[in-house]
């Protein structure tokens, strides 16, 4: 996938480094995407100890984009407006609609945690959608 730097990505680049891996599908004119987005960038309160786990170095954060403000694919020009609000070295932004409309599950942000093999340990499911910040926050 693109990224915010006009580089291609592989997910499978951040495999086999024992961590987790937290996958964020968000969408440019979403709000929850947007406040999630601030809060890791500024390692602020409100998403329990998962923004200090990011800047730690102690979790993978991959924010993929399926949607500008418009629906449409982002571009590289999108990417870098996300990260220019929500500036992170630590957190790739990757374009991605065709990935985002086949894994976004009940609606934007959809969150999935991946272990080092990129096997899915987290994601929503019908009594909680947000089940894998759950499991990231309750890490020791």
């Amino acid at each position: 996938l693109l990224d915010q730097f006009g580089d291609m990505v592989d997910l499978y680049d951040f495999a086999g480094q024992g961590k987790y891996v937290a996958v964020d599908i968000s969408a440019m004119w979403c709000p929850p995407c947007n406040d999630i987005a601030e809060v890791i960038a500024t390692n602020g309160e409100g998403f329990g100890s998962i923004p200090q786990r990011v800047h730690d170095g102690d979790i993978y954060w991959i924010t993929i984009l399926g949607e500008n403000n418009s629906g449409s694919e982002p571009s590289l020009a999108n990417l870098q407006e996300w990260y220019n609000d929500y500036p992170d070295p630590n957190v790739p932004v990757l374009a991605g609609q065709d990935f985002a409309y086949k894994y976004v599950a009940g609606g934007w942000p959809t969150i999935y945690v991946f272990d080092e093999n990129l096997e899915m340990v987290s994601g929503p499911t019908s009594a909680n959608h947000w089940a894998a910040v759950d499991f990231l926050d309750a890490l020791p």
